[in-house]
């Protein structure tokens, strides 16, 4: 939710800000807030299920943003697109992976790697033995979190 708003917040600021290629008219305070009002209260309702990655409600919640700075007169960053398509974010880390996992109550997770769509090598993965990808603890024996996580290659 904080990413949320903190998008939410640049967005409106970078609305405010006038571009080289056009001026925006400026806004009166009451206008932008209430602008404000209404991308927090759509994003925010039920029939953005809580803007959830990997889910329909995620590709309406990014619709909705795109249509939104269009019709603020604004244009694509990303040649023709509003979004950066190899943005990796903390959905798409294995942490986040596993976490997801153990909140939906899965008894285990094996994470498949891509290289392409992870942006990083599978050396990276398989030589990586830092805190955050302790896979098996033996003091505890894996007690409340995943029995089993792992990764594995696509290619085998």
């Amino acid at each position: 939710m904080k990413r949320f708003l903190l998008f939410v917040s640049v967005l409106a600021v970078l609305y405010s800000l006038p571009s080289a290629a056009q001026v925006a008219p400026q806004r009166t305070a009451p206008d932008d807030e209430a602008l404000l009002r209404k991308w927090i209260g759509t994003l925010g309702s039920d029939d953005f299920g809580g803007r959830l990655p990997m889910t329909p409600y995620e590709a309406r919640t990014i619709n909705y943003l795109a249509a939104e700075m269009e019709a603020l007169g604004l244009q694509p960053g990303f040649g023709d697109s509003w979004f950066q398509g190899r943005n990796m974010t903390y959905y798409g880390r294995w942490t986040y992976k596993f976490e997801q996992a153990e909140r939906l109550g899965a008894a285990g997770c094996l994470v498949l790697h891509n290289t392409a769509a992870a942006s990083y090598g599978w050396n990276v993965a398989a030589n990586h033995t830092g805190p955050n990808l302790a896979l098996y603890d033996e003091a505890t024996r894996n007690a409340g979190t995943l029995a089993m996580k792992g990764w594995l290659h696509e290619d085998g």
